[in-house]
């Protein structure tokens, strides 16, 4: 359905168009991109955080399906994908006090068979943990508190929170816009770093990668981040497809 369905490029579809969405946060003083639009990733595949790949188009999603031995893609899929995941220590650093923060993730492994590094891969659903994100202790109350685990506060400091993902290709993700109100729990975020918490991203599909490709996760916030526990347990996790 992702590769037949009807986008902004697709003929009479030219009203799913969109631009991109800026507006100024004064808590960082300049515009922030909240919404990239339609944009293709490395693989061809158009994308958009409002409409995913577009809109499902029915007839030639069934026709792909009985021609799915002449498609390279679909017979890719005919099995379960393996899991690959990002190792490494310390991937993530900041040179400002951990308000801005840059992880490289690379040198994947398979998750399923521990030991075993594929040459390259093919993207089919991403995800990043997440789980031993925290504020790091400050001056600022409000920042405080969030380091503490005030729920509210740890609320109010997510909404301004910025991540995004560029993958070894140079597709940029979006993956979570300042202003938007993900409900992540005090539990996710400073109380238990074991517990993961992941989050996808459909940006990346069928994108074919390196082993050592390394994926660019930056975040941005107003309170700092503590750097040293995120190394503890942030990876990117890949469902994939080995390719020869």
């Amino acid at each position: 359905m992702a590769t037949t369905s009807n986008n902004d490029k697709t003929e009479g579809w030219a009203s799913l168009a969109y631009d991109p969405i800026k507006a100024y946060v004064s808590q960082y003083g300049e515009d922030i991109t909240l919404e990239n639009a339609w944009h293709d990733n490395a693989s061809g595949l158009r994308f958009s955080n409002y409409y995913g790949f577009g809109v499902v188009n029915a007839a030639n999603a069934v026709k792909k399906a009985f021609d799915c031995d002449a498609d390279a893609g679909c017979r890719l899929r005919s099995e379960l994908p393996s899991m690959y995941r990002s190792t490494g220590t310390n991937p993530c650093e900041s040179s400002d006090g951990g308000f801005s923060v840059t992880c490289s993730l690379s040198e994947f492994v398979n998750a399923d068979k521990p030991g075993e590094v594929p040459g390259a891969f093919e993207i089919d659903n991403l995800q990043i943990n997440v789980g031993s994100l925290m504020y790091a202790d400050s001056t600022e109350s409000k920042c405080s508190a969030a380091s503490n685990g005030s729920g509210e506060d740890i609320a109010g400091v997510n909404n301004l929170l910025q991540i995004t993902m560029t993958s070894p290709e140079g597709t940029e993700s979006l993956i979570k816009s300042v202003y938007s109100n993900w409900d992540f729990s005090a539990k996710s975020f400073g109380k238990n770093t074991d517990a993961p918490c992941l989050i996808s991203t459909s940006d990346f599909f069928t994108e074919r990668v390196s082993a050592s490709g390394t994926f660019k996760l930056k975040i941005r916030s107003v309170c700092p981040i503590d750097v040293d526990e995120l190394n503890n347990s942030v990876y990117v996790q890949i469902d994939g497809y080995a390719l020869d």
